[in-house]
């Protein structure tokens, strides 16, 4: 199971602190997202594996492009798009790694 997984209210979250290297770029102390996988679906907490696996992924690229960018217009930037693809009912991926995944899973996302 992974280190950043943990059981609340019934669901896995994803839950990382912020390392001090890059807390100058990000204000948070603890970083939390549901992963909205369900624990009575995923006792052994595989598929939210796979999930948090995904989060960690985006933070570190979030975290590594705001170290290059040095400006608190980044952390706002991928809070707004993250926020906006969850409304939508997708999880935020950049536009490469969608292009890499197939014209079907694009057509999908845009329908």
């Amino acid at each position: 199971m992974s280190d950043f997984l943990t059981r609340r209210h019934g669901t896995w979250h994803f839950v990382r602190r912020v390392t001090s290297e890059f807390a100058d770029f990000d204000n948070r102390v603890i970083i939390r997202h549901s992963t909205r996988v369900r624990i009575a679906e995923d006792r052994t907490g595989r598929r939210a594996f796979h999930v948090a696996q995904k989060f960690n992924e985006q933070l570190e690229a979030f975290w590594r492009a705001a170290a290059q960018e040095r400006s608190g217009a980044a952390f706002t930037r991928y809070d707004e798009e993250r926020h906006c693809a969850r409304s939508l009912g997708f999880d935020y991926t950049e536009s490469n790694l969608l292009m890499a995944s197939g014209a079907a899973k694009c057509l999908d996302r845009i329908a």
